[in-house]
């Protein structure tokens, strides 16, 4: 077995690989900055505003779930209020409207309230300032035309850092924020363009009016899409479908030759599939739901592919919870794991690879837990998370814990990073992103090792069905094997394969 230290820096290497590649997706969204003055002037309209106004918002409601997302439109052009969300749905939803027929352009406008708001005017359209980007621009809108805060909006649009909407919008929110007078500012970006020739255009006897619907603030449904909690890009152990092929480095199980296993394919077929849902504001959410899956694990050198592990995960409770950035899921779940039988066949000494100890039997792994997550969006693309959990260990018949010296608490943290679709992966009505994660895993039961798993690669979806995502991805594994029947043996390997949530 390799020495820890070089383990880790293969791990560090890798890990620095998968930042810059999270980083350098960024890239093509950052554009020279050459604001200039553009005032927003919201007055002309046409009868079939109000077909895209309501298609667009039964897209929201139907296809979205979104409450308090408010959208104007004038022109075929729409601009989407997000009512407090943020991160990628907004931007599907985006993706999503632009397909109507009619429709000019989408953009994205976030608002950010500074003081009490003046009657008669609902949108800080006094000043603005904008910034060209290279799939369209950013702008700042001022309700009210103060002293020093034009200059303060062209600083931000000019600022190296100014390359998101997030980004801008926490800017706006520190700096604007202490100048009297000012009530309102709006981020807006501009996403989807269509040429002129490509859309009817208005006639000229058309009346002059916009178009502005806003979806329900609150709501609740039975068996809603997608999941408050986003799945774990690097997690080995999330429920969903998955096919990788795994190359072991290090420590692996033994064969009936005494040779060692070095390849295998880890299968998975497991799903989140959310139950109720109840919007309580454009800000907060909470759901129930049900996780499961089966993980297993094949041996491609064995004689029919023998099945080495076969692990069994649920979760008959599941509550998702969202406040703004921040979104925390509760799971009380069960694990039993087993070796398949054509693995005990072809070796008699089982528990020596089992438990390293000839003295006892093959494990019977199975507990109950809790387990806890809390993650944080700092931007549409970047995610934190932190967590933990704790078995259970009152005995009994149905939450016996095996075996009974198992350690108890484990904790959990990590990064994601998922890109904006990319023109070069765009194929059909599939959009292509970058997508990248890292997960650390401390358990009891190793003393406090680090379990690291890394993962990146592409992420596939169809704006019209954005929870369903297909994920082509390269990953690495350092540390207690994640298959239970050999959760006391260190690990090592490299792996390339398919997933997919639904």
């Amino acid at each position: 077995m390799r020495e820890p230290p070089e383990k880790w820096g293969r791990a560090f290497i890798l890990t620095a690989a998968v930042l810059f590649l999270g980083w350098s997706g960024l890239a093509p969204a950052m554009g020279a900055a050459s604001p200039s003055t553009q005032m927003v002037n919201i007055e002309t309209a046409r009868p079939a505003d109000a077909y895209i106004a309501g298609y667009a918002m039964a897209i929201i409601l139907r296809e979205f779930n979104l409450k308090g997302v408010t959208l104007t439109v004038e022109g075929g052009n729409v601009i989407l209020i997000t009512g407090g969300h943020r991160g990628d749905a907004i931007r599907r939803v985006a993706a999503a409207v632009f397909k109507l027929p009619s429709v000019r352009s989408v953009s994205i406008r976030e608002r950010l309230a500074l003081g009490p708001k003046p009657r008669g005017r609902p949108e800080p359209d006094r000043i603005s300032w904008s910034r060209p980007i290279k799939r369209g621009k950013f702008t700042i809108h001022l309700r009210e035309d103060v002293s020093g805060a034009a200059a303060l909006a062209l600083k931000i649009l000019s600022s190296p850092g100014a390359d998101s909407r997030d980004r801008i919008y926490r800017m706006a929110k520190k700096k604007l924020s202490g100048i009297d007078g000012l009530t309102l500012v709006a981020v807006e970006e501009s996403i989807f363009t269509r040429d002129s020739g490509t859309a009817s255009a208005p006639p000229e006897e058309e009346p002059k009016k916009v178009v502005r619907v806003k979806s329900p603030d609150t709501g609740s449904r039975f068996f809603p899409k997608g999941d408050l909690f986003k799945p774990l890009i690097a997690d080995p152990r999330w429920p969903h479908f998955s096919v990788v092929y795994q190359s072991y480095i290090d420590d692996q199980v033994r064969s009936v030759e005494n040779k060692f296993v070095s390849t295998a394919i880890a299968v998975s077929f497991g799903e989140t599939l959310p139950i109720y849902r109840q919007q309580l504001s454009p800000d907060f959410a909470w759901e129930i739901g049900f996780h499961a899956a089966v993980f297993g694990l094949f041996d491609l050198e064995g004689e029919s592919f023998d099945l080495i592990n076969t692990d069994f995960w649920v979760a008959p409770i599941a509550i998702g919870i969202r406040l703004g950035n921040i979104t925390s899921l509760f799971r009380f779940y069960h694990q039993s794991s087993h070796l398949g039988d054509e693995f005990i066949l072809r070796d008699p000494n089982i528990s020596e690879f089992a438990l390293r100890d000839p003295a006892k039997d093959r494990v019977n792994l199975s507990y109950w837990a809790f387990n806890l997550l809390l993650s944080y969006d700092i931007d549409e693309n970047f995610r934190v998370y932190v967590g933990g959990e704790h078995m259970i260990d009152k005995g009994g018949f149905f939450f016996e814990k095996d075996p009974s010296d198992l350690e108890e608490v484990s904790v959990q943290y990590g990064i994601e990073y998922r890109g904006l679709p990319l023109s070069i992966l765009k194929w059909d009505k599939l959009e292509g992103r970058i997508i990248t994660g890292m997960d650390i895993k401390n358990q009891e039961e190793s003393d406090w090792e680090a379990n690291l798993s890394i993962r990146g690669g592409l992420q596939f979806e169809d704006p019209n069905f954005p929870h369903s995502q297909y994920q082509i991805i390269l990953e690495y594994f350092t540390g207690r094997s994640p298959n239970g029947q050999f959760y006391k043996r260190n690990v090592e390997y490299f792996g390339f394969g398919v997933q997919g949530f639904f």
